[in-house]
């Protein structure tokens, strides 16, 4: 009885997203019965940047972090998830590894589906639709958060924060292109063809 009344309420869950809202019941109950339930507890990560993908995951609630990673060790947040977000699903359908960490910010429950769980789920028509509205609307997202990340525009930033007035009257930013690239976490080089 308690199995039971559980994937209800996971159902309901499910009714309660808009991403999910008009699915159809047996859509619902697929979704439901692939899935393995499972909870992260806060700070603890989803997925892990590089590793390869073995199963992805859809929030049921609680709230993320999309992490970044970059080569010069510096890290980007690619923006916040909760209820209705996937976690690997881009990847996993172009088998690829991770793109960025997932770090709970709150305790957060999930489904994760295996690959092979994941496959049989993707079978219906009006499910395939639905996730491909999501993956339209994360490259929208995504372009968005490029835009606002360029480097072009946190220099802008950087100067605009960071610029005194000296004795003369003129304003100034007293810095290095090298502390100015540190700062904005880029290189000096990229500083220096923007400052151009």
């Amino acid at each position: 009885m308690t199995m039971t009344r559980n994937i209800d309420s996971r159902i309901q869950t499910l009714k309660s997203l808009r991403s999910f809202a008009g699915l159809g019941e047996r859509d619902l109950s697929s979704i439901v019965r692939y899935g393995e339930h499972t909870v992260y507890r806060k700070q603890r990560n989803i997925s892990y940047q590089s590793d390869q993908v073995d199963r992805v995951i859809l929030v049921l609630g609680g709230r993320f972090s999309r992490l970044k990673y970059r080569a010069d060790e510096s890290c980007m947040i690619l923006g916040k998830g909760g209820a209705g977000d996937w976690v690997g699903l881009t990847e996993f359908l172009v088998s690829c590894p991770y793109l960025y960490d997932a770090i709970a910010e709150e305790q957060t429950e999930a489904l994760v589906y295996s690959a092979g769980a994941f496959h049989e789920l993707i079978q219906s028509t009006e499910l395939k639709d639905r996730l491909l509205r999501y993956l339209a609307k994360s490259v929208y997202l995504l372009h968005t958060q490029i835009e606002i990340n360029s480097p072009y525009l946190r220099l802008v930033q950087h100067i605009m924060a960071n610029c005194r007035q000296v004795d003369s009257g003129e304003v100034a930013l007293m810095a290095t292109q090298d502390e100015i690239a540190k700062a904005i976490g880029t290189t000096r080089e990229t500083v220096n063809r923007y400052l151009q």
